[in-house]
This record gives structure tokens, sequence and C-alpha cells, in this order.
């Protein structure tokens, strides 16, 4: 009887007719029916045929995923993952995930796979999540086989087998899978797991630019960038460049100011390119942090901000980038402020000690002129020395200057 209501439930929800679908789905679920159940919770969630009400839908979710309905755990177990309307709880998530992936939901399994794998800061299992890959792959879930791909690449859970790898690529990649068709395209540019064929590879890479995958279109844009597959075309390049942009893709924006900066494919426009650069920088990419720092500082296509450059310039250096250690400590000596000479001179000396040309020389500068550390002629020299080393024609007149007048 259940049954029959539910069916006709669903019937009259299909007919666009929610209100009377409601009726009938929870005559069901009042007898406990849990497809009913479930129904009557996506009804309340989203408003269909009945006020919404998101406490009512998680209370019916709840009772059908208490009587093993895998797509209501399913549910529970993103609500959970993502905090949607209940609190964050990732250990909670994994179990509703692992009760629906055990009544055979694709979703539940491959959504395993991937937190084992070390989504969401969940500790890596790669071994549970390659078991929960192979499940979600059985069903014929195309993310799974791309994962699967990945793992066996990577040597994830498993040993590293390219040719495995580029198989699962193929099988998710003829399903559609646009993940599996750029790896499946990277995999024949790079002839790994396969032979090489720069024209597969850009077949796939259209195939899966053409569905939005943001690599893919980053990917494409390099082709005809680089000219791969004749002669180099900017203007296509930037139009793949502009759509993996748009989808997020920070190397793409980064690349993208590059080609409004220097006019590739388009007319010059520093605006454009300053936007870009603050699309990526502001999602912390470390390029563009660091070269819209350098904008700052030097005034190109914002107003000049040395305030502004230290902010974005200092993060990248405690990364380690060398070459922006050193123009970080360039700001800070044109800035001026309380004690900019010294942290100046610790940012020089440490990208010095990393073997950075530019920043011996100008730590050299430093103990000879005496600017943020006590002044000595000995030291200068034998930074002065090192650069000279590396070739720097400048330090070489430094180190004869010094030389003279040590010995007067």
């Amino acid at each position: 009887m259940f049954t029959e209501l539910n069916n006709k439930g669903c019937d009259l929800y299909q007919q666009g007719n929610y209100k009377d679908a409601v009726e009938y789905f929870e005559k069901a679920a009042e007898g406990g029916y849990s497809k009913a159940q479930y129904n009557l919770a996506l009804c309340y969630y989203f408003g269909d045929g009945v006020k919404q009400n998101v406490d009512t839908a998680l209370s019916l979710f709840n009772k059908a995923a208490e009587q093993n309905h895998s797509d209501a755990c399913l549910f529970l177990g993103n609500a959970y993952l993502y905090g949607q309307d209940v609190d964050k709880d990732i250990d909670t998530a994994i179990k509703w995930f692992e009760k629906s992936a055990f009544f055979g939901n694709a979703n539940a399994q491959n959504t395993l796979g991937e937190l084992f794998s070390g989504a969401n800061n969940v500790k890596p299992d790669f071994k549970k999540a390659l078991f929960w890959f192979e499940k979600a792959s059985e069903s014929g879930l195309t993310s799974a086989f791309n994962n699967l791909g990945v793992a066996y690449l990577n040597g994830l859970g498993t040993d590293k087998d390219a040719q495995k790898a580029v198989e699962y690529f193929t099988k998710g990649a003829n399903l559609g899978d646009a993940n599996a068709q750029n790896n499946i395209a990277l995999c024949y540019e790079q002839g790994n797991g396969v032979d090489a064929d720069l024209k597969e590879a850009f077949n796939w890479y259209k195939k899966a630019a053409a569905q939005g995958e943001p690599r893919a279109q980053y990917n494409l844009a390099i082709y005809f960038e680089e000219g791969k597959m004749g002669e180099k075309d900017f203007s296509s390049a930037l139009k793949w460049l502009e759509k993996s942009a748009a989808g997020k893709f920070l190397s793409a924006q980064y690349r993208l100011a590059i080609y409004y900066f220097n006019g590739l494919g388009c007319e010059k426009d520093e605006k454009k390119a300053i936007s870009s650069l603050n699309d990526a920088a502001n999602n912390g990419y470390i390029p563009a942090m660091r070269d819209l720092g350098n904008c700052y500082y030097r005034g190109i296509g914002v107003e000049k901000d040395l305030d502004k450059a230290v902010e974005l310039l200092t993060p990248v250096a405690e990364y380690g980038d060398v070459a922006c250690m050193n123009l970080l400590a360039t700001v800070l000596t044109d800035r001026k402020g309380d004690n900019d000479r010294e942290v100046a001179f610790k940012w020089y000396k440490k990208a010095a000690e990393k073997g950075y040309s530019d920043a011996m020389y100008n730590l050299a500068k430093c103990y000879h002129r005496g600017k943020g550390v006590k002044k000595s002629d000995i030291t200068a020299l034998e930074w002065f020395k090192k650069c000279a080393d590396l070739g720097d024609t400048d330090a070489k007149v430094m180190v004869e200057q010094i030389t003279r007048e040590l010995n007067k």
C-alpha cells in the first residue's frame, strides 16, 4: 500500500503537481516508508508543494537514513561534510557516507575514496581510497574511473602503473568525464603510459575544454601559445585563458595578466591585467602576489603604494621565494619607515645565503654603507666577491674599489 502511495506521489511530482504529491508522500511516510520519507524530505527542503522547512526536511532525511535509504544517507553525509544546515562534522559525514556506500551508492563510495585520499583534511588512507574507487567504478561512475587513474598514475594505495592509469582515464574519458579527458590528454602529451601523441592530446583537451574543465582550457591555451599544432595563435590562446580564468583556475588568471600587460592576442590593457592579477593574488597564488606587489612598488597599472607592496610581498618572501625576498628588501629600503632598513637587511641576507646574486650585491652594499647593519668593508668585500664569482660585473668593480680602499 505504501509503495503505491509513494509511486502515485512520484507521478504527480513529475507532472509538476507538487502539492498533491506531498499529500501522497505524507501518507506513505507516516507509515514509515523510507522512500516516501526521503521524497517528502526533498519537498520540505526545496519548498516544493509545501512551505520550505529545513528542520522538518532534516528530520525526515534522518528517519529515512536510519532505515538504510542510501540517498538519504548520502544527503546527510554531504550536509555534515560541508556544514550545510548542520554543524560541520567530518566524522559524522564519513559515518553516513559509509552507510550509504555499504548499500551500493556509487556517489557515496566515490566520495569516501576522495576523503580517504586526503580531501577536506581527512588523514589519507590510500588503500581504503582505492577500495572505494573500485567499488564506485563497478557501478560505472565516470568520476571513479578518473580517480582510479590518478591512483595508479601516482602509486596511491597501489604500485605505480601508468598503463593501467591510461586504461582507467580512457574509460572515464569515453564516458564523458571532463577530468578524465584532461588527464588522458596529459598522458598522451607526456608519453606517460602510452606513446606520445600531441594530436591525440589536443583532441582530448578540446573535448574537456568544451565541457568547461578549466585545467583543460588552460592546457589548450598553452598548445595555441606554443604552436604545438602549427603556428602560434595568441588570439585563440587568449580565448581559452579567459575561459579558464573565469573558471577560477589560478594559473590561467596569472597568465592572462601577462597577456593583457604585453598585448598578446589583444590590445595592451593594464587595467585588465591588474584585475586578473588581483583575482589570482586574492586566492594566494604566489607568482601573482609577487608581480602585483612589484606593480604597487613601481606604480605599474596602479598608483604607487609601498605599504601595499610590502603587504603582498611579505608572505611570498616567507614562502621562500628568493627573488621576492630581494624585492621586499628593496621596497623596505625605499619606504624608510621605522626599522625598515634593519628588516630589509635581514631579507637581503636570507636571499644572499640562498645564493641569489642580486641579494648578495645588495647585502654587500648594506655592509659597505652601514645601512641596517654596522658598517664592515671586510664583510662587504666577502659578499661582493661571492657575487662577482657568479659573473656580476658591477660586483667586480666594487671588489676592486674596496680592495684599493683597504690597502691605503
